[in-house]
């Protein structure tokens, strides 16, 4: 019985070697229009200048990430779940999340 469960978890571990992506027939253009029929994306050439300047990272005293958006001079915007929920908070932490912007050098 044994013999047969391990026999068994075994083929299972090995389904998927023969198992691949079907790719044959698309193109680069195909690719990138996949879900909107068409690619609007632009290049960033300089992240640091307005509009992208005002993106940066929200870091809480337990050290939970996330990003975070200026909205105003003294308003950020970022998911609840940033602010409500630290993953590890310690006994004795307290504190005010920090804010940064790497690519402005703008600390807050």
């Amino acid at each position: 019985m044994r013999r047969d469960v391990l026999l068994l978890l075994c083929s299972f571990y090995l389904l998927p070697l023969g198992a691949h992506a079907d790719d044959s027939g698309l193109s680069a253009k195909d690719i990138k229009t996949l879900f909107f029929g068409h690619d609007d994306r632009k290049a960033v050439n300089r992240p640091e200048e307005s509009p992208w300047d005002a993106i940066g990272q929200l870091e809480t005293a337990s050290g939970n990430l996330c990003t975070a958006t200026l909205i105003s001079p003294h308003l950020a915007l970022t998911a609840g779940h940033c602010l409500l929920t630290p993953p590890a908070r310690q006994a004795g932490q307290s504190g005010r999340p920090a804010l940064y912007f790497p690519q402005g050098q703008l600390g807050l």
